[in-house]
């Protein structure tokens, strides 16, 4: 699939770009095997990673300057020097069933049927599914942690395995998203308590499920909350933002390669006076709750899930 290895390399510059930038080798370490995994899965053989990075590192001492190539080369060293464990890491699928979030038992089976319905494309049974749980803000938020949010973990498994298509899981993400907006319109909607909050996704990430999903939580927790929503250009996010300053912004990252531009917009943040006491919160799975990486990218707070930043806004709330 050669358009899948364009793109591999186009991604492979960019990640790399953010393992520098970042100083972040926990990052390279966790991304590798995955990698490894899915490229293979979809029909990539294990010996091209070998010459990949073998070629990656001609280029580099080719191109760069002869300071530069020193210094960016032995982490290529490492890399290949590291292939077969790649593999053996890349074929321990036991971490690939797991989510962020613990399901209880009580809400498997209602998980099973929610993930059924999504797999088959049925957006009838997939809203009657989860409508039927909430009754109220504690059945909301456990229908996003425990149904909702592991069920498109379990479809990007999935598509990851190469089991299902990129349809299939746009689909499922397309469902999710009206269910969502159908709940909102129930059980979300009320009269703020608490200040302004924006949520949005990186520039340049399309992902947004997991940022509207911590939206909602928000505007549960009585925060007056606007959803921008994925890939809204730092500038735009910016003057949208010095319109009406808010007091909180919490940016939501899923792909590591857009770790930088969140970097970059807490950067731009930083030089507006206006924005001199708003506080920033990121996730999103490429943060993973890393207090570290967080402090890199410029932001105040981060947590594990949409409830974690929630109650962290609320503490700084009470304190501010």
């Amino acid at each position: 699939p050669l358009e899948l290895l364009r793109n591999n390399h186009k991604n492979h510059v960019h990640f790399l770009a953010n393992v520098f930038e970042l100083n972040d080798f926990e990052l390279l370490k966790k991304t590798i095997p995955w990698v490894y995994r899915s490229y293979h899965s979809h029909g990539v053989p294990y010996d091209y990673f070998r010459f990949s990075l073998q070629a990656w590192q001609n280029a580099i001492k080719e191109h760069l300057t002869e300071k530069s190539a020193n210094e960016i080369c032995p982490i290529y060293a490492w890399m290949l020097a590291h292939h077969n464990d790649w593999i053996e890491l890349a074929e321990d699928r036991t971490d690939m069933d797991e989510t962020p979030e613990v399901v209880e038992a009580v809400w498997a089976e209602k998980r099973s049927q929610y993930l059924d319905a999504l797999l088959r494309g049925k957006s009838a049974l997939a809203m009657e599914s989860a409508t039927s749980i909430v009754k109220d803000d504690d059945t909301l938020r456990s229908l996003y942690l425990s149904v909702l949010q592991p069920s498109l973990y379990e479809v990007g498994s999935r598509w990851e395995k190469n089991e299902i298509s990129v349809a299939h899981e746009h689909l499922a993400t397309s469902i999710t998203g009206r269910v969502m907006a159908h709940l909102q319109h129930e059980f979300v909607l009320r009269e703020p308590t608490k200040g302004r909050a924006i949520v949005t996704s990186a520039p340049d990430e399309y992902h947004a499920i997991g940022a509207w999903m911590v939206a909602d939580f928000l505007a549960l927790d009585g925060w007056d909350v606007a959803f921008v929503g994925a890939n809204t250009p730092a500038a735009e996010l910016i003057s949208f933002m010095l319109d009406d300053p808010p007091d909180l912004l919490l940016i939501s990252v899923t792909m590591p390669t857009n770790l930088d531009r969140a970097k970059d917009l807490c950067e731009q943040i930083r030089k507006e006076s206006k924005f001199e006491n708003l506080r920033i919160a990121i996730g999103g799975r490429a943060i993973g709750g890393s207090k570290e990486l967080c402090e890199k990218i410029g932001a105040h707070t981060t947590a594990v899930n949409a409830q974690s930043i929630v109650e962290e806004a609320r503490q700084w709330w009470s304190k501010r």
